[in-house]
């Protein structure tokens, strides 16, 4: 009996060969039949995947012969056919039964796909997100890339776990990226592509690694239309690479050409014809002015970094804004400094006015550095950034910045940020002005002194040899009134200094004689 079972089983291998070698589809079918019908499991698996591909039409020898195997994979097949009626009857009930032996039997594809039916509450089922994951962290502990996706995606989204979890999705999909699975490869790097645009889950953005991951799953993948939209983003908005719009049109145009139904397709050709719009216009003003138009955030960064690569300020200044704020493109205040600093250049007030405020307590990606967000202050407050002197007054009236307090500095900020307007800079001035300063009450602030300039008193904060404003001077230990910013300016100052350099006098009480004994 045992020999009769081992010939069954060599000529069923044997009929199973030569099926796939055979290139017509009916003599394939017969033998795998054939081959079927001695248990060969992999015959059967070979069948259903003819169903699947429409290469033959699915019955109930079929549907029997995977009744009679209590392979794993045979029991998930069987439940698929269940399931769409495909050669018997529907049976929702008897193929989630299915799922569950076939997991239980240690079955990795049938716990991704009972995962997935738990995830989106199918088959009559309500979601459990916590079971879906069990499912995908069990599968991934067995190499399968797709669970490892799956993982990474419940993760991300804090479905199946207390709270969101970017950093462990980003690990799982730097593991599903390393697969043998040539498709799962590309979801990981597509996704990891994102993460890496806007810092989610990693130390900080990346923009080079944001374009490599990319360029990886367009490379693998001829119909990824996500990748290609992304791809196409990556080049317009120069994000890892030098921003090339008519690269930008050519990965648009590949995922208009996969004429398919997905929603990235539509997006595509939404945003081809959106751009050939943009190209048709000649002057950077008439770009700005559709930025403003835009209702759509993506439309308006795309208007503003064309026209900012025309050598528009204003837009230069806005794209700035946009990636700061992460409005139509992913949140990087790197990218957001490079725009303000180009904007600033050009002699932008509030451009300087926002990199001062990003340096002061620094964020992903810029470092802090006060003394120079100091001086920026200083230099919008000079081309007359109202925000920027009520900026001044907060920072010397509290000392921030690693300035020095000076109430009678603030006063002065104050009273210049009121003077144009700006929101609690009256009642700042008021509060200070009802303090004392250098000993003597300040006189409240009147309408006669809102214009006056607080500029005058920035000598006592300036290097007496180069001029350097910064709060962190140092005064001459004889005279104690000039201030140096180095011991080079004191040095080259002396020749100078000395002719007025004099010791100060301590002031002692004088003695009183009046009634002293003679």
């Amino acid at each position: 009996m045992p020999q009769q079972r081992r010939g069954s089983a060599a000529l069923a291998e044997a009929l199973y060969r030569r099926a796939e070698k055979e290139r017509d589809v009916a003599k394939r079918e017969r033998l795998l039949r054939e081959a079927g019908s001695r248990g060969h499991v992999s015959s059967l698996l070979l069948l259903v995947k003819m169903i699947v591909g429409g290469e033959m039409d699915a019955d109930a020898e079929v549907v029997e012969m995977l009744r009679r195997s209590d392979h794993c994979c045979a029991k998930r097949k069987l439940a698929w056919m269940l399931v769409g009626g495909r050669g018997c009857e529907p049976d929702v009930a008897g193929a989630i039964r299915l799922y569950e032996e076939a997991v239980d039997d240690g079955c990795e594809l049938a716990m991704v796909t009972f995962g997935q039916i738990k995830a989106e509450g199918e088959l009559g089922l309500e979601a459990d997100d916590e079971g879906a994951l069990a499912l995908f962290r069990r599968a991934a502990r067995l190499g399968n890339a797709e669970a490892l996706n799956w993982s990474a995606r419940l993760f991300f989204e804090g479905r199946g776990v207390p709270e969101e979890d970017p950093r462990e999705a980003v690990r799982l999909w730097k593991l599903a990226a390393e697969k043998d699975d040539k498709a799962e490869r590309v979801e990981a790097n597509f996704h990891l592509s994102l993460r890496y645009a806007d810092g989610e889950g990693v130390v900080a953005p990346d923009d080079a690694e944001s374009f490599r991951r990319c360029r990886r799953a367009v490379d693998e993948s001829d119909d990824d239309g996500r990748a290609m939209v992304q791809m196409a983003k990556l080049y317009e908005f120069g994000v890892g690479v030098e921003r090339d719009v008519d690269e930008a049109k050519t990965w648009l145009q590949r995922a208009v050409a996969l004429d398919d139904e997905s929603s990235s397709a539509a997006a595509a050709e939404y945003r081809l014809d959106a751009l050939n719009c943009l190209l048709a216009t000649t002057s950077a003003d008439a770009v700005y002015e559709k930025a403003d138009a835009s209702c759509c955030d993506t439309m308006r960064i795309g208007c503003l970094l064309e026209a900012a690569s025309r050598g528009h300020a204003a837009a230069t200044l806005d794209a700035g804004d946009a990636f700061f704020n992460g409005r139509g493109v992913p949140k990087n205040a790197a990218r957001a400094v490079s725009y303000w600093q180009q904007a600033a250049d050009k002699g932008y007030c509030a451009a300087k006015r926002a990199l001062a405020g990003v340096l002061r307590n620094g964020t992903r990606g810029v470092a802090r550095d006060q003394k120079k967000a100091l001086a920026l202050f200083h230099e919008a407050h000079e081309l007359g950034c109202p925000i920027a002197a009520y900026d001044l007054g907060e920072i010397y009236e509290k000392g921030l910045c690693g300035a020095t307090p000076c109430r009678k500095w603030a006063l002065h900020c104050f009273r210049a940020a009121a003077a144009k307007g700006v929101n609690g800079a009256r009642q700042a001035a008021d509060r200070i002005a009802a303090a004392e300063v250098n000993g003597k009450r300040a006189p409240p602030l009147r309408s006669g002194n809102e214009e006056e300039d607080p500029l005058p008193l920035r000598k006592e904060k300036e290097c007496a040899h180069c001029g350097l404003v910064s709060t962190d001077l140092k005064l001459c230990k004889q005279c104690r009134s000039a201030r140096y910013c180095s011991r080079e300016c004191q040095v080259a100052a002396w020749p100078a200094h000395q002719l007025a350099c004099r010791p100060r006098r301590r002031h002692r009480p004088r003695r009183d004689t009046s009634e002293t004994i003679k």
